[in-house]
């Protein structure tokens, strides 16, 4: 993660986001107060318009979680090589933007592990739930091709473009 610090001393991560994430939703007329306050569930996201170049930095995709049921339905994101934060905030790797029933925040993370070729999905706190095939997962799992992931009332199907049959060439584990 390369932590960057904007002119109006917000901190951001510049791998992923090319300008101030923060800076873009107070330009769209939401306070700060707002955003870290309890009426942040009822506040929209706002997306830095450069950020569609900031996927370049982030690795190689690595899989894809497709929105089956919610407000997203029918969206698609891809999963990169490492950790892969999921939450309703732009600045996560998995934006569920139009998901209000998602935590802002790191709801869960999902982690491809480069030596094992395989992901694990990650509680990141356990008053936010996180099933998995409609069962309540509470430690790190392993998924399979096909999985559902439930956050909320946000459903997304796991399909794995690394496994068994395919891996990166040039992927370097964290030796």
């Amino acid at each position: 993660m390369h932590l960057s610090k904007c002119p109006k001393n917000h901190y951001y991560n510049a791998d992923k986001f090319p300008s101030c994430p923060h800076c873009a939703n107070l330009e769209a007329g939401i306070s700060e107060k707002d955003l870290i306050g309890a009426n942040q569930s009822r506040i929209p996201t706002v997306i830095p318009l450069q950020a569609a170049n900031a996927s370049a930095f982030r690795g190689k995709t690595t899989g894809w979680l497709t929105c089956i049921d919610g407000h997203m339905l029918g969206e698609s994101f891809s999963l990169r090589e490492g950790e892969n934060y999921i939450g309703r905030s732009a600045n996560m790797d998995v934006a569920l933007l139009q998901e209000t029933t998602v935590s802002r925040d790191n709801h869960c993370i999902i982690l491809f592990d480069n030596a094992q070729n395989s992901f694990h999905i990650t509680i990141t706190d356990q008053e936010k739930a996180v099933f998995l095939n409609k069962k309540r997962i509470h430690t790190s799992t392993q998924l399979k091709h096909h999985d559902v992931i439930t956050l909320g009332d946000c459903s997304l199907l796991f399909i794995p473009l690394c496994d068994n049959h395919f891996q990166w060439p040039d992927i370097v584990s964290g030796d």
